[in-house]
Order: C-alpha cells, then structure tokens, then sequence
C-alpha cells in the first residue's frame, strides 16, 4: 500500500522544473538572415528615398555671395525674383506692375514687418531698384537682400 505522501500529486512547482527541449534556435539554417536582410533592404530603401524626396524649392535661384552675413528678424514679407525677371509673392506669379498692391496689403496687414527681397545674382541693378522704390511707396522702413555666406572666394559671372 502507498503511504499518502506518494499518493499526492505533483505540486505546482514540479510543473516549473519540467525541460522543454525548444524548437526555435536564433541562427538556425539559412532562413535566419533572412529577417536581418529585410530589415536592411528597408533601411536602405528608406535612405534612398529620402535624399530623393528631399524639399527642394520650387523656385530656382542662385543668391549672390557675401562673406559676411547679417542675421534677419523674424516677421518680414518675402519677395523672389529669378533670372527672367519674374517676381513671386505668396507663391503667386506677378509682374513689376502687379506689386504695388500685394506689398501694400502686406504692409497694412502687419505694419512695421521688414521686407525680405531674395533675388537671383542674375537679376539686374534696374531691376533691385524698382523694388526697393515699390517696397518704398508700400510702406516698408527696412528692407533686406538675401545672400549666401561665401568663404571669401568669389566667382566670377558665366
């Protein structure tokens, strides 16, 4: 006859001590790189993609060079003017004699805000100046012309 410590069932400890032998192994046959090289080919693609889908601006232009270059306060009313002579503001296309007005409604919008001018290297003294006496009539106090900071090298005009 059994004594009733045999008769007992195991507890649920000896459920814990119990060895699985386990069928997934990390690095087992060929399929296990699989998973590293999808992850790669997805990193990769991402890299490639991102340089491709890089904002670029919309406009084109080459700012003239200056080796020093003075910081501008925030708040101000952007124009750009590319190599033909055509002249953006709020991404609307307008000739010279179209200006006056869109300058004067951004100045009487926020009065006091700079004018920021960002003109292509190209584009001639003529041309500047006739923006600066619109930007004059509208109202603007201060007004800004956009360079790139150089390295002390200059190039000369193609």
């Amino acid at each position: 006859m059994k004594s009733p410590a045999q008769t007992r069932s195991p507890g649920p400890v000896a459920f814990l001590h119990r060895r699985y032998k386990h069928r997934l192994r990390v690095c087992r046959g060929v399929m296990s790189g699989v998973p590293l090289l999808d992850v790669l080919l997805v990193v990769g693609a991402f890299v490639v993609l991102n340089n491709w889908v890089t904002v670029r601006p919309a406009i084109p232009l080459e700012l003239p060079v200056m080796d020093t270059v003075a910081g501008l306060p925030t708040g101000y009313v952007m124009i750009t003017v590319t190599r033909d002579q055509w002249v953006f503001v709020d991404d609307q296309r307008l000739s010279l004699d179209q200006l006056s007005g869109p300058l004067t409604t951004a100045q009487q919008r926020a009065p006091g805000r700079d004018l920021l001018i960002q003109a292509d290297r190209r584009v001639t003294q003529e041309t500047l100046v006739q923006l600066y006496g619109l930007a004059q009539e509208a109202g603007f106090t201060s007004v800004w012309l956009a360079t790139t900071p150089g390295d002390g090298n200059r190039e000369a005009l193609p």
